[in-house]
């Protein structure tokens, strides 16, 4: 399967997924980040967000890294 993975805001990603399927453009489209998990990606997208993957990165709260940045800072990282 081809792919085309893309870091980009929400609006800009959201023209691409659109501009994609109108242009019949047939990779699997693959958002690497969170701001794109929100409405406004998905108002742009429109019909095109549908298959589109969407990835951000998970935080492990039992890690070290997470106590220690709990303690520095005083809130969840």
């Amino acid at each position: 399967m081809n792919c085309i993975v893309l870091l980009a805001y929400q609006t800009e990603a959201g023209f691409f997924a659109r501009q994609r399927l109108e242009l019949g453009f047939t990779p699997r489209l693959v958002l690497l980040n969170t701001p794109v998990n929100n409405r406004e990606f998905f108002e742009t997208a429109g019909e095109a967000a549908e298959g589109v993957f969407i990835t951000y990165l998970a935080i492990d709260r039992r890690h070290p890294a997470a106590a220690a940045y709990r303690a520095k800072y005083g809130a969840e990282p």
